[in-house]
């Protein structure tokens, strides 16, 4: 949308596009007649979350009162009108502030609750991938295995994150069974180093989920160097990691880093399809790559976040049917901000209010 543009007789009026300025939609209008110089502008503050209930009664207030003509009213008795327009000032409608504040409180517990660590702990780096996602999708019939994996890559691709190349080794492992406990204990006594050496690997065969998450990361330097293995699963801990501070100069100023960080070498994500009957594969899929892409708290009780992480705690009518705006927010900003830095979490929090309510051709 550009603009509104209202005529009668010699009188127009233009009501410019709302724009999103500090959280709130603003709105502008300007009147006139046959000469610039009787110009009357207004401008509207509105909050975004209010814009769609609200539009349409203020563009036709604000096109009824410019449209007013001095010559469509009989004047007074006794009085003369004057040979040039009334200048007296209109009152403008009054200010519609519901603060954006309310709605960065949400985002921020989102962060919190998913992440499993409080969104301003500058302690605990966040767990991404440094390295290409290799799928591979198993125990599904062909059609349904080929769909998921579609799913995921395509996940992968809208979210830029980097995909192995054809032929590439096996990271990212999507395994569909009706017996995830007994697939997982034939596995990993075929598979000695499919856990790593973390401990709680029991806890992760034994307890039932619809789906279940193992992360195997490596933590290495913030150069990238360096490597040190570590293990963990979905609702568990980065087994308590504090990375020591550093600091390092940037431009002439100063910023707080980890010196290393966790980055995921592979990911096990296990479907116990006796769980998950009657759910949709792009649904179920989603949920893996929003669990898969960095590790989250799987138990976390989100309450009414708008997240595929809610998939199997939803009632059967509010389950959601994919990745939402905010997980895709949650996720593009993850990868779009420095791992490094100790305020990351902070940094995705003010990037996804941003991106959730921007408009589309808003968006960097």
């Amino acid at each position: 949308m550009s603009s509104f543009h209202f005529s009668k007789r010699s009188k127009q009026i233009k009501v410019n596009a709302p724009q999103l300025r500090n959280g709130r939609v603003t709105v502008s209008s300007c009147s006139w007649n046959a000469r610039p110089s009787q110009t009357h502008c207004s401008e509207w503050r509105i909050d975004r979350g209010t814009w769609s209930a609200v539009a349409i009664a203020l563009l036709l207030s604000i096109a009824g009162s410019a449209m007013a003509d001095p010559r469509d009213t009989a004047a007074p008795s006794g009085t003369r009108q004057a040979n040039r327009p009334d200048f007296k000032a209109v009152e403008s409608p009054p200010q519609i502030t519901i603060q954006a504040n309310v709605f960065d409180k949400r985002v921020r517990a989102f962060i919190s609750k998913v992440s499993g660590v409080p969104v301003w702990s500058n302690d605990d780096p966040v767990a991404l991938w440094h390295t290409p996602i290799c799928p591979l999708v198993e125990g599904l019939r062909r059609q349904d295995g080929e769909f998921v994996f579609d799913r995921l890559t395509y996940a992968l691709a809208s979210l830029g994150i980097p995909r192995g190349a054809i032929g590439c080794r096996p990271n990212f492992y999507v395994v569909a069974t009706t017996q995830p406990e007994a697939v997982l204990k034939a596995w990993s006594h075929h598979d000695t180093l499919m856990f790593g050496d973390a401990a709680g690997s029991e806890r992760f065969i034994q307890t039932p989920r619809p789906v279940r998450i193992w992360y195997n990361s490596a933590l290495v330097g913030s150069d990238g160097n360096g490597a040190v293995p570590l293990s963990t699963f979905g609702g568990g801990t980065l087994g308590g990691f504090d990375g020591a501070p550093t600091f390092t100069g940037h431009g002439g100023s100063w910023r707080f880093e980890f010196p290393v960080v966790p980055n995921l070498l592979s990911v096990i994500a296990v479907i116990d399809l006796t769980q998950v009957m009657g759910l949709d594969w792009r649904q179920v899929t989603d949920y893996v790559v929003m669990a898969g892409l960095t590790k989250v708290d799987l138990d976390a009780k989100l309450g009414g976040a708008p997240t595929i992480l809610r998939l199997f705690t939803s009632s059967a009518d509010a389950r959601p049917q994919g990745l939402s705006d905010w997980d895709r927010a949650f996720l593009t900003e993850l990868y779009r901000t420095s791992q490094v830095s100790r305020h990351q979490r902070l940094e995705v929090a003010k990037a996804m209010l941003r991106d959730i309510t921007l408009p589309m051709n808003e968006r960097r």
